[in-house]
């Protein structure tokens, strides 16, 4: 077994990055991508890589968008209204239809998969049962925070859930008011919508602590140097870069289908340029959910 050396910092709160940390995303979501570019290629007759292109223009303008941005804003169906000469109703409910099939594509991918990562769940209940509060934090909606989390089964092992604005405002304005309505969200745990993303958000003002407290008493769980372990450098707090939660290279270079050039360069320099800088910051490696425990002196 590695030698884990116990930190000396008094940890009382621990945040976690969501997708691919805690929560299973990027795999089902590449496999669903994978089958709506062959369902919008058998229904429209648009060559597949032209699809693909099209989805990673909306990737590299938005990052990786749930399906119904992702349909709204693709533009490779523009030849096909040209041809057709659709008016905008026609296009419309020709838009309306696309939504229908990635949403039942998404919906049949995510129920077969497992959403928590393994040895997640364990690693929670033991800060909890330490009183070590536990907090997640994500670049995505909000909305869609808390839906991944919920459907991990891990939502009540937080007690603050954070997201970033309702980026769905402008095509479904009223939908959170109707999942608020239905108390779809409803737990122990409280959520707040961040201003700011990963990883230039300010964690003392997101935790209404003081910045010294952040410095000294708070960590930061996730896979991303880039956003996780660079939100932890800029707050000054202890970092845990989760290895585990790497893309297996099968799933990435499945990934890699959906992306532009310009973000693989991007990627490539920020976790270059963060995880040079991570050498003279206070950041640790977890090959395994458990190895945090043990960092934190609650394990040997």
């Amino acid at each position: 077994m590695e030698k884990i050396q116990k930190i000396p910092q008094q940890i009382t709160k621990v945040g976690f990055d969501v997708d691919e940390t805690i929560s299973h995303m990027l795999g089902p979501h590449v496999e669903a991508l994978e089958q709506i570019t062959n369902e919008f290629e058998r229904a429209s007759k648009i060559p597949a890589q032209e699809i693909r292109e099209s989805i990673a223009r909306v990737f590299e303008k938005h990052g990786t968008a749930d399906y119904h941005r992702l349909i709204q804003e693709m533009d490779c169906f523009n030849k096909v209204y040209q041809e057709k000469q659709l008016g905008q109703e026609a296009r419309d409910a020709m838009r309306d239809q696309l939504v229908e099939i990635g949403r039942d594509i998404f919906k049949k991918v995510r129920s077969n998969h497992d959403q928590s990562v393994q040895g997640v769940e364990p690693v929670l209940k033991a800060l909890n049962d330490h009183d070590i509060e536990c907090f997640a934090f994500s670049n995505g909606p909000i909305y869609r925070v808390l839906d991944r989390v919920k459907r991990a089964q891990l939502a009540d092992y937080f007690k603050l859930i954070l997201g970033l604005r309702d980026q769905a405002d402008d095509v479904f304005p009223d939908l959170m008011k109707i999942k608020m309505a239905l108390g779809e969200y409803e737990g122990d745990y409280k959520w707040r919508v961040a201003e700011t993303p990963k990883p230039n958000a300010n964690l003392a003002e997101m935790l209404e602590i003081s910045p010294e407290e952040v410095r000294d008493h708070v960590a930061f769980v996730g896979d991303s140097y880039s956003n996780d372990m660079g939100l932890a450098m800029n707050n000054g707090c202890v970092g845990f870069h989760a290895k585990y939660g790497k893309l297996d290279p099968f799933i990435r270079h499945r990934l890699r289908q959906f992306s532009t050039e310009k973000l693989e360069a991007r990627f490539r320099e920020g976790g270059k340029i963060k995880k040079t800088n991570g050498e003279k910051a206070n950041i640790h490696e977890l090959n395994k959910p458990s190895d945090l425990l043990r960092y934190l002196g609650i394990r040997k």
